[in-house]
């Protein structure tokens, strides 16, 4: 073997890509020494390049799978406007509630209001079962007459901040109601800010340093902004009726004592199709005030 293929066999060795028997290839064995060195040379410089061209591009992957994790895991601080909350109370099976129903759809598209409809079902017996009525909503109405002392319980109605009630159909009245209670709300509400979290939404409450209440619940209330039903029987019979902001579920996310707090709604709470905004609520005890409130598109958390 002459001093050049021994060379070149020492060289291939540290590439992995020729063997022992290098001499009896095709290819190489018409080549000659000078040749066979030149293109190994070159299959060794191809190699290395392509080994940092992958390293590179591993690197690359990484990054950018690395920055995506930090996007998911945590936002910037949306701090929220105080804004008047009107819940309606309503039925399917209710022939006065319609024209309410459509104007619960006009204070839903206003961005100085948080408009929420509950289904009651104490109609339910006149021959069609309301599809979003729940038996906790009429007790929310009830517990509302009782706190206040008036046993004023009907459809469709208003109760506006947890304090007022109006019949819902009452536009004039309850536009002035409620700006009203705008500069009040402004004044008197406490703040909440939320963050998106790898966890779900972190929900934070400051309390406020001249708040006279120093104890309540904040509730969640899981809602779907639109929804057509065709009423096949009772009192709105062959009539197809589009409901807004309808709670589906309302629930206790914990007691407030008064102080600062933090709460995060896990993503499974809110994370299906059914639901497309979330509303967090603090009022003073089951049926009093409503001291806070924020609305949030469910849209933005999946950003």
């Amino acid at each position: 073997m002459t001093k050049e293929l021994k060379a070149l066999h020492r060289h291939s060795d540290e590439i992995g890509y020729l063997n022992e028997d290098f001499r009896e290839i095709p290819a190489f064995a018409e080549m000659t020494p000078w040749d066979a060195k030149r293109n190994v040379t070159c299959m060794t410089f191809l190699f290395k390049i392509s080994r940092y061209m992958l390293a590179c591009l591993i690197c690359f992957v990484l990054g950018v799978g690395l920055i995506g994790v930090k996007l998911a895991k945590a936002s910037e601080p949306v701090q929220t406007i105080p804004k008047p909350v009107v819940e309606l109370f309503t039925s399917q099976g209710c022939s006065s509630c319609p024209p309410a129903d459509a104007y619960l759809g006009i204070l839903s598209k206003r961005k100085d209001v948080i408009a929420l409809t509950f289904h009651v079902d104490y109609w339910d017996y006149l021959g069609w079962k309301d599809t979003f009525a729940s038996s906790l909503h009429s007790k929310r109405q009830r517990a509302y007459a009782k706190h206040r002392g008036d046993k004023q319980v009907y459809t469709p109605q208003i109760v506006l901040n947890g304090q007022s009630y109006h019949v819902g159909s009452y536009k004039v009245e309850v536009d002035r109601a409620i700006a009203k209670s705008q500069t009040f709300v402004r004044k008197t509400f406490l703040p909440i800010s939320w963050t998106r979290t790898d966890l779900g939404v972190q929900v934070t409450l400051t309390a406020g340093e001249n708040s006279a209440v120093k104890n309540g619940i904040l509730w969640l209330a899981l809602v779907r902004s639109s929804q057509s039903v065709d009423i096949k029987r009772g009192e709105n019979s062959g009539r197809n009726i589009t409901y807004y902001n309808v709670v589906r579920s309302l629930t206790q996310l914990s007691t407030w004592n008064g102080d600062s707090m933090i709460v995060t709604i896990p993503e499974k709470d809110y994370g299906n199709d059914d639901i497309d905004k979330i509303v967090v609520f603090l009022q003073e005890r089951i049926a009093g005030p409503i001291i806070a409130a924020a609305e949030i598109q469910t849209k933005i958390l999946g950003q």
